[in-house]
């Protein structure tokens, strides 16, 4: 079935067809509404490579995210996903997780794939070599960050204020009463994800006028539950309990809870335990984790618009946008140990 085939059917022409089917203006409303009944009527479906070709875009754009196991990311993919199919567009998703290597990869198959743009959750660490980020850049292909970024490449980004978030879940545990409060990280405290967040942290200290010991910041290898169980029953095993322990995402801080438990600590009694992020899971436990919500349906729509705004105009000041956290305050924490 051909758009020629339609064109016979209706009794108009292959241009007015091809207008009709591609939502352009120039027909009148009748020949509009009788045409797409017909192609409707006879199975047609438009040749998206040719239209792709004529139009010069795909109307596709790739996904690029670490960790597709983490709930975070699943809901990310999906936001996106929706936001992205509302505005006529198609999603395709790879994951690198956390592996330079598996981004370049799957960056190399989204520009081989004519894709209109890339939005891209960079890896936990800072890469030394942005020549495939040069290469959509020279085939003027932009690239959006979403939920971090790499300082070194300057592209559009929208992300969380990470800052802020830790700030407000110091602040509420020092309020506690708490002191010793250990910090579960990523394993390159210079990448944003985890600067930002620590700068809220000595924020929160500075405001108090209390300074935290630097023993206290755990860096993790990657942000997976086992490291947060790991690393958090090495820590549980020193003579001097923390008061506290956080993390940058929930997956560490349940990590950090399992082995509270299974050292027959009682939390939040003998130790608070607080995440990040909010993933659907937090709120369902036993015990609901103590977290700061990042708006995840509000990053993956402005996600998507800033980048469709970037394809429309390539040459307009590059954007930075900071969505607002939230503490959720639940049962893993609570007033300092007497």
């Amino acid at each position: 079935m051909t758009l020629k085939d339609v064109a016979r059917k209706a009794q108009c022409s292959e241009a007015t067809v091809s207008l009709v089917i591609n939502n352009r203006p120039g027909v009148n409303k009748n020949t509009r509404e009788k045409v797409l009944k017909i192609a409707k009527e006879m199975g047609y479906i438009p040749n998206s490579i040719a239209r792709s070709l004529a139009l010069k875009k795909t109307s596709t754009i790739g996904l690029l995210i670490t960790d597709i196991e983490n709930p975070f990311f699943g809901s990310l993919v999906h936001h996106i996903s929706v936001a992205a199919r509302n505005r006529g567009y198609s999603l395709i998703v790879s994951t690198s997780d956390d592996d330079f290597e598996k981004e370049n990869e799957a960056l190399e198959v989204f520009l081989n794939r004519k894709v209109d743009g890339v939005i891209v959750v960079p890896t936990q660490r800072i890469p030394e070599d942005y020549s495939m980020f040069q290469a959509y850049r020279k085939n003027n292909v932009p690239i959006l960050f979403s939920v971090s970024y790499y300082p070194e490449f300057d592209s559009d980004r929208v992300l969380t204020d990470y800052a802020k978030g830790s700030y407000l879940l110091t602040k509420y545990l020092l309020e506690l009463g708490h002191r010793r409060i250990t910090y579960l990280i990523g394993a390159d405290e210079q990448a944003p994800i985890n600067k930002e967040r620590l700068k809220g942290y000595y924020d929160a200290f500075s405001e108090a006028n209390l300074k935290p010991d630097a023993k206290d910041i755990s860096r993790c290898s990657q942000p997976v539950f086992f490291e947060g169980y790991q690393t958090s029953r090495r820590i549980l095993q020193e003579k001097n309990l923390p008061d506290a322990i956080i993390a940058i995402n929930d997956v560490l801080a349940l990590g950090a809870k399992k082995a509270a438990e299974d050292m027959n600590l009682f939390v939040p009694n003998d130790i608070s335990i607080a995440g990040y992020d909010d993933v659907m899971y937090a709120s369902l436990l036993e015990k609901p984790l103590t977290t700061v919500k990042q708006d995840i349906k509000e990053i993956a729509s402005r996600s998507v618009d800033l980048l469709l705004q970037r394809i429309k105009q390539p040459k307009k000041p590059l954007e930075q946008i900071f969505v607002q956290p939230e503490l959720i305050v639940r049962h893993t924490t609570g007033m300092k140990r007497s």
